[in-house]
């Protein structure tokens, strides 16, 4: 826990800049690692909605990187904890706030078991950019619309080069 402690207070004194840059960084870790293990295990995961993917490129990027961070940000992000804050044994609760909004946000992404798991750990990532700003200046809701359309932009430009490539 003492690990925990000093990483929370290292990333709390970051610049809104250099936050939203490590935690999107931190969820492509976390995601890459989630993918090895995949592959170690063989599992089978569902890799997008399959209706989003069947749409025009133009309809699909904005769909993935701007659309669906704004709405998803609002409900389980800024949706979810100002609910669970209201709750008496939550309200100053932040781990367990964290995991269940996490764990909405991961549900709402059910194209398969892996796949929740998978976005309810990036939920996570969401979810604490969330709580952090909630006592900072910059707005909480942006911040985590930011770092959630970077992380969806950069996925989705990944994924279109090596279409183009082949690759995938």
């Amino acid at each position: 826990m003492k690990f925990l402690n000093k990483v929370d207070t290292f990333l709390r004194n970051l610049s809104t800049f250099k936050f939203i840059v490590t935690i999107t960084l931190s969820m492509f870790l976390c995601s890459y690692i989630l993918g090895l293990l995949i592959d170690i295990f063989n599992i089978k995961i569902a890799e997008t909605n399959p209706s989003i993917s069947q749409a025009p490129l133009i309809i699909e990027f904005l769909a993935i990187s701007i659309i669906a961070p704004l709405l998803e940000t609002f409900l389980f992000q800024y949706g979810a904890i100002k609910i669970l804050r209201k709750i008496n044994i939550l309200k100053n609760n932040n781990l367990i706030i964290i995991l269940i909004s996490a764990l909405i946000f991961g549900l709402q992404h059910c194209y398969s078991l892996s796949y929740v798991i998978h976005t309810t750990i990036l939920g996570m990532f969401l979810s604490y950019a969330f709580v952090v700003y909630e006592t900072k200046k910059v707005s909480p809701f942006w911040v985590v619309c930011i770092i959630h359309s970077l992380r969806n932009f950069i996925s989705f430009s990944i994924i279109n080069i090596l279409k183009i490539y082949n690759l995938c």
